[in-house]
């Protein structure tokens, strides 16, 4: 078996074996709560669980990767460094990012 290769359903297949039900359709959506997926989806109780847990691990591998390795060029630069981070956000976030004139001065002489 080699993961990547394999189909969104496939992969909810093998992670919900012995869960009974069925396979859900889709893959939810980050932030999606348990009871809204067993709604949505039709799973079962531990099949939602499964599932938020595997969402939730998937989300934590995003954040240990986005690590700066430069400073920020621009906004894209922003978004990818934190939408792994705030997609789960339930609600509004507000994250102040500030930029010092130091940070500015590198980027135009690089």
């Amino acid at each position: 078996m080699d993961p990547p290769q394999l189909q969104d359903n496939e992969l909810m297949g093998l992670l919900l074996q012995g869960c009974g039900g069925r396979i859900p359709p889709s893959v939810p959506r980050p932030g999606c709560s348990l009871p809204e997926m067993e709604q949505r989806l039709g799973i079962t109780a531990e099949a939602a669980a499964r599932l938020g847990l595997a969402i939730e691990l998937g989300r934590r591998s995003l954040l240990k990767i986005t690590t700066l390795s430069s400073p920020f060029e621009g906004g894209e630069d922003v978004y990818k460094h934190l939408a792994p981070i705030l997609q789960a956000a339930r609600i509004e976030e507000f994250w102040p990012q500030g930029v010092g004139l130091m940070n500015r001065e590198r980027l135009k002489a690089s």
